[in-house]
């Protein structure tokens, strides 16, 4: 029995030169109501530049001929918009959102001049790089299984901490994906490094 697939086939498009998703297909892919992702969009607490940079309303004529608004979004809107999404199945269609994303950028731009835009860092910078995008993922993750309780405080430092988190956890990403050789390798090393420090205790 074929695994259904974590997002819809035509989830992300190029539209306008532009890798995207919208909203329906956000709605779709993690069972949602569009109305309840709509919703969610109006109140996200994002810089006006950012919302003009990653967001863009749209219309769609639904079954009944009724023109219904939907929003358009980047691979940097999507991740804001879903980041509050928890479950493990949650995070399954996240990186298989992300992984399309990267790979639609690939085939349409080309895989990134990584050697003339992003040297390749020496191993001790390679290590202090995986060390930030490691433990940012980890707040990251703790963060939003603290966010709803952080909510009901309605304290501008909640909001302050939110906008941290998540303009961290984007650095963090842009970091994984500038270097993502480095970053690999790094994680080779470190799982190899690992396997040694065990085999070594276990013979003493």
């Amino acid at each position: 029995m074929a695994t259904p697939a974590l997002i819809p086939t035509d989830a992300i498009v190029l539209h306008n030169n532009q890798v995207r998703t919208n909203s329906i297909k956000v709605a779709e892919a993690f069972g949602k109501h569009h109305r309840d992702v709509l919703r969610k969009l109006k109140n996200l607490d994002c810089s006006l530049d950012f919302t003009e940079r990653n967001f863009a309303l749209s219309e769609y004529t639904d079954s009944t001929g009724r023109s219904l608004p939907v929003y358009e979004m980047t691979k940097d809107g999507f991740i804001f918009v879903v980041m509050g999404f928890a479950g493990k199945r949650a995070a399954q269609i996240k990186e298989a959102y992300i992984e399309t994303f990267n790979r639609m950028n690939r085939e349409l731009y080309g895989e990134p001049s990584a050697k003339k835009t992003y040297p390749v860092v020496n191993m001790v910078n390679r290590n202090i790089l995986f060390g930030l995008v490691q433990h940012m993922s980890a707040i990251y993750k703790i963060y939003f299984e603290m966010e709803s309780a952080l909510r009901h405080l309605k304290s501008p430092f909640a909001t302050r901490l939110h906008d941290r988190v998540v303009d961290g956890n984007i650095h963090a990403s842009s970091i994984l994906s500038a270097h993502k050789e480095d970053m690999d390798a790094e994680k080779e090393w470190q799982a190899d490094f690992h396997q040694r420090h065990y085999q070594f205790d276990q013979l003493n």
